[in-house]
């Protein structure tokens, strides 16, 4: 079932966003691992299939090593992280919040905390998570149907978004 309310806090960010402030969109995971890999299935669905972004909107396929792209984002940058989180829920729920609100370190799937690399970036002011609530994060490639279902409702609606901020902002 999805849940459509990150969708006003995506467009707000975009809204928000130029030249001197502009978004990086990042895709995050392992796609050896199931559903960890939902972040860059996303990222890469996009990248396929979006037409046209503003130029201050750059998506990124980050894999498990987003602190290396990092560094070389500048700090008035906003950060949207799309990744697996595991959270209470049903799996394929979709979730959004800002980084800084994230009590603990313990809410990804991977070895080192995206809040904590974050932090130590001192990225964390302005940076959000677009996550999915993983089903399976066992051996494997494939993403389990309730997790592909709402990574590709993601991605229409990141789509449908970019297309619409890329038309006000001409």
């Amino acid at each position: 079932m999805e849940n459509l309310e990150w969708i006003k806090y995506v467009e707000s960010i975009l809204e928000n966003c130029d030249e001197e402030n502009p978004l990086h969109v990042f895709g995050y995971g392992n796609v050896l691992r199931r559903d960890d890999g939902v972040g860059l299935y996303i990222i890469s669905n996009l990248l396929k299939t979006i037409k046209e972004k503003p130029k201050y909107i750059h998506i990124h396929p980050a894999s498990t090593v987003i602190e290396r792209k990092l560094d070389k984002i500048p700090k008035s940058s906003k950060i949207l992280v799309i990744d697996a989180v595991k959270v209470e829920g049903a799996p394929g729920a979709i979730i959004f919040t800002e980084f800084k609100k994230v009590e603990s370190y313990i809410l990804d799937t991977h070895n080192i905390s995206l809040k904590f690399i974050l932090e130590a970036k001192s990225q964390l002011e302005n940076s959000y998570l677009l996550g999915i609530i993983p089903e399976d994060t066992s051996i494997g490639e494939e993403l389990t149907p309730v997790v592909r279902q709402s990574a590709d409702e993601i991605v229409t609606h990141l789509r449908s978004i970019l297309t619409k901020v890329s038309k006000l902002k001409k």
